[in-house]
């Protein structure tokens, strides 16, 4: 691996981790389109996976007492029962057509939680339904966070 890109790597990382500090999100969806600039989408995947898991353990070590283990546990249901398909994807799907799919999946999300779109009546439906394209595309693109956001947000006023 050349110089030029493990200073890209940790550029990325490092930009992405520090969103992830100040926000308590937003790791994956910054770390993924800066990492497939400098190495594959793959590696890309198998990196932020690794390096976002380890944020999300130091941030949950910080503030378990604030979960609603009760969405916790309908998001992760939903996001263990996504992750196989998710492989999947990542196995078949070639390079080209993941980065484009990371776009495609961050513009979506991004487009749902800025129209502040709402669903009545959902109920925790909506949860295991995000979780489930959460673990869908964590194992996929590692882009894992947009889903359960807007899955809350849409449930928020219900």
């Amino acid at each position: 691996m050349s110089p030029a890109v493990v200073v890209g790597l940790a550029a990325a990382l490092l930009i992405a981790s520090m969103v992830q500090s100040i926000t308590g999100f937003g790791f994956a969806l910054l770390s993924m389109p800066l990492l497939t600039l400098v190495i594959d989408a793959k590696d890309a995947v198998a990196v932020s996976t690794i390096v976002g898991a380890l944020a999300s353990f130091n941030l949950l070590a910080r503030t378990y007492r604030y979960v609603r283990w009760d969405l916790a546990r309908s998001l992760l249901a939903g996001a263990v029962a996504g992750m196989p398909l998710g492989l999947v994807v990542l196995v078949l799907v070639d390079a080209r057509a993941l980065k484009v799919l990371i776009a495609v999946a961050v513009l979506v999300f991004v487009a749902i939680l800025a129209r502040g779109w709402r669903l009545e009546g959902v109920g925790p439906r909506a949860e295991v339904v995000a979780g489930f394209v959460s673990g869908v595309l964590n194992t996929s693109v590692s882009t894992n966070g947009p889903p359960p956001a807007a899955g809350v947000t849409l449930r928020a006023t219900c």
